[in-house]
């Protein structure tokens, strides 16, 4: 899978005001067309929680998120694996 256009993405109400557009981009070209407003937010956010997570995952790798106590790094562990698992899927890798 190719790179994906770069964020920010902002979702934009058409004119007719019944359905949404996500554009991205350098200057800001349009990617996609939905017709629920959520759906453009949650659509628009991609760029932003792909980020996080990416974050989340090499923090989690790199130690800075372990700890001592057994329950607290498992589940640092465990956020880390769906972390990694979103991830994969935006990237097309899973």
């Amino acid at each position: 899978m190719s790179a994906h256009t770069p964020g920010p993405w902002k979702a934009v109400k058409f004119n007719d005001q019944k359905s949404w557009t996500i554009q991205g981009g350098e200057f800001y070209h349009a990617l996609a067309n939905v017709k629920a407003g959520d759906d453009a937010a949650l659509i628009a956010a991609a760029p932003d929680m792909l980020a996080a997570l990416k974050r989340v995952a090499a923090e989690a790798d790199g130690g800075r998120l372990s700890a001592n106590d057994d329950e607290l790094r498992d589940w640092l562990m465990a956020i880390r694996d769906v972390a990694r698992a979103a991830v994969a899927k935006a990237e097309g890798t899973s």
